[in-house]
């Protein structure tokens, strides 16, 4: 795994520098990477770390992850709207055999039920901080949760 993800490094510096007409050593000198740890990278001896990704990514005009697909996951999360991180959960999802697809469902059908049971406490933490002034949405959300909540008891009590 370690020799691929190097190659896949090695390809798109190789692409980028190529795009930016930048060699090796204006690379090193951007970046302050040392010129032959820059040639390490290149020629898949070396796998950089996370800081030196970010340097070359910088140096290159791109993201980490179009130099490093091991950032490619962390990316989506953090910068992609809900919409895309479905999308890019789906295609994982396509790639599963049956037993993983349902594992994967199983556990976030889990994670979408212990999310509403985890109101109360961000509504108790609301309570608790005098200072937060409570926006409509999550009004919204309070009454629905209040009225389930009440729909429940009276559920129990019939």
């Amino acid at each position: 795994m370690e020799k691929h993800i190097r190659g896949i490094i090695s390809t798109n510096l190789k692409n980028y520098m190529t795009e930016k007409h930048m060699t090796q050593a204006q690379l090193s000198k951007a970046t302050g990477i040392p010129a032959s740890t820059i040639s390490g990278y290149v020629a898949r001896r070396s796998t950089p770390n996370a800081g030196a990704v970010q340097k070359m990514a910088d140096a290159l005009g791109q993201n980490k992850a179009d130099i490093d697909p091991r950032f490619h996951d962390s990316e989506i999360l953090s910068t992609s709207p809900s919409s895309e991180i479905i999308n890019e959960t789906a295609k994982v999802m396509s790639q599963l055999n049956a037993m993983y697809q349902k594992r994967v469902y199983s556990y976030a059908k889990e994670q979408y039920e212990n999310q509403s049971l985890a109101f109360p406490e961000t509504l108790a933490a609301h309570q608790a901080d005098s200072s937060h002034i409570i926006n409509d949405d999550e009004a919204k959300n309070i009454s629905k949760f209040l009225d389930a909540a009440i729909d429940r008891h009276e559920n129990r009590n019939k």
